[in-house]
């Protein structure tokens, strides 16, 4: 058997980002995927609805949770230089951690915070994701003393963005400088995450994609103001774009060790608290399929919500930014790891045909490849490995819907795999009408489907 490449797969993924995001009128996504060495960067939609100035690779967004990732490696790295100690309670190094009404906080450790297994509230009683004003130092430790848990520790997993700023003070109490100064000596600078800030700049905010809220039917989109996380820095705080964020996953890659040991890699991204289906290492989220581990994380920020992915097994990385409440970054995510598996997995012909994956005719292939509809909805079609492939843009699984036609020769192509339940084993003609093609097959006539710039 042979296998296709993931890397071709890219030109389908660069078709499937572009409709989806139109179709699903998503302001704006940037995405990045590196797959071995090779990188693809690209940006959708527009940085801002009102000046229409186009989204790019270099745009930058509030990345959310994924500043929990930095704020883990800072704890690494003073772990590495014996600073500290994971197994360290929180009180060791925070001397006002600890409160006459809650037990469960005196032994609480730096792990449990780094992998939410500490029972801690999540966000305190300061209500700032709906009213925009996060805490600072003072509230946090005015909170602290009157008791934060609400779970014993490792009783259940607890998502807790508090557990995190505490981290950030922890990172400053121990590095002697404030946070923001001690994550960028610390993560930011060894790497050279030059678009990378541990809080908002404000100097840097007309390169920032503009946060939009929820899309309601007869409704503009709220528009979302930029506001500082302050204490919460730590846990949600970040501003970064794609190609600083696919440098730092290439510096949690094992054999790179320029920012952690392999061993602090492996500590990291190893299991560290399991809750039914949830799994945690330190900082990371660990997710398991029969194709092999991911670890990564996702966020959520007023008008921005992201999610990453990083395959050590596959040397993939993926990253997924988005500019609004309702941007639904895992769709995006989970899509392309479904469209690089197909591209990934043994070449079938179940009707009939050759399973060679060299090209039929990939200059008339290139010259057709495009977005073609009728009343059922838009078809994507394009070339993989030389062959014609083609799939419904409403499929949720992109890669599980996709059709490949052998070339039966003059414009005659006949699908030998994919779905069973469409036309399977048929035979259709790409015929030229006027300036356009058009695909002709049992069902009737599809014609070229061309998308507007921009949601």
């Amino acid at each position: 058997m042979t296998t296709r490449s993931e890397r071709n797969a890219l030109p389908l993924i660069d078709q499937w980002l572009r409709f989806a995001c139109w179709y699903r009128e998503i302001p704006s996504l940037a995405v990045g995927i590196r797959i071995g060495d090779h990188t693809f960067t690209r940006g959708y939609g527009l940085k801002d609805l009102k000046t229409r100035d186009p989204v790019t690779a270099q745009t930058l967004y509030r990345i959310a949770s994924h500043s929990k990732l930095f704020t883990a490696c800072a704890v690494m790295r003073l772990f590495e230089q014996e600073r500290l100690r994971l197994d360290d309670p929180v009180s060791t190094h925070l001397d006002w951690f600890n409160s006459a009404s809650d037990a469960n906080m005196r032994s609480l450790t730096l792990r449990e915070l780094l992998s939410h297994a500490s029972g801690l509230t999540r966000d305190g009683t300061t209500g700032h994701w709906l009213n925009d004003t996060f805490p600072d130092v003072d509230s946090i430790r005015s909170q602290a003393a009157n008791g934060l848990s609400v779970f014993g520790a490792a009783e259940h997993w607890k998502y807790s963005n508090m557990g995190f700023a505490l981290l950030g003070c922890v990172v400053e109490a121990v590095a002697g400088q404030p946070f923001e100064a001690a994550v960028s000596e610390l993560v930011l600078k060894p790497i050279g995450l030059r678009n990378t800030t541990p809080d908002f700049d404000d100097a840097s905010g007309p390169l920032h994609a503009t946060g939009y809220g929820i899309r309601y039917p007869g409704q503009p989109r709220e528009v979302f103001r930029h506001v500082h996380a302050r204490a919460m820095n730590a846990a949600t705080g970040f501003s970064s774009n794609i190609d600083d964020l696919l440098r730092f996953y290439e510096h949690h890659k094992f054999g790179n060790t320029t920012l952690l040991t392999d061993r602090s890699k492996r500590e990291m991204q190893r299991l560290q608290f399991e809750d039914g289906a949830i799994a945690w290492g330190l900082g990371f989220r660990i997710d398991k399929s029969l194709t092999g581990q991911t670890v990564g994380h996702d966020g959520a920020y007023p008008g921005f919500m992201t999610s990453s992915m990083l395959d050590q097994g596959n040397d993939i990385t993926v990253v997924v930014l988005t500019s609004a409440m309702d941007g639904q970054p895992q769709y995006f995510l989970q899509g392309i790891r479904n469209l690089l598996a197909y591209a990934a997995s043994p070449v079938t012909s179940e009707a009939g045909g050759p399973t060679e994956t060299s090209s039929d005719d990939a200059r008339f292939i290139d010259s057709i490849a495009g977005y073609f509809g009728s009343r059922w909805g838009i078809s994507i079609v394009n070339q993989l490995d030389g062959k014609l492939v083609m799939f419904p843009t409403n499929a949720p699984l992109p890669g599980d819907a996709i059709m490949r036609w052998d070339h039966l020769g003059d414009h005659h192509f006949k699908a030998v795999d994919g779905p069973k339940n469409g036309e399977f084993g048929e035979t259709s003609e790409i015929v030229r009408v006027g300036d356009e093609w058009r695909i002709r097959s049992g069902i009737g006539e599809q014609r070229p489907f061309h998308i507007p710039v921009g949601p």
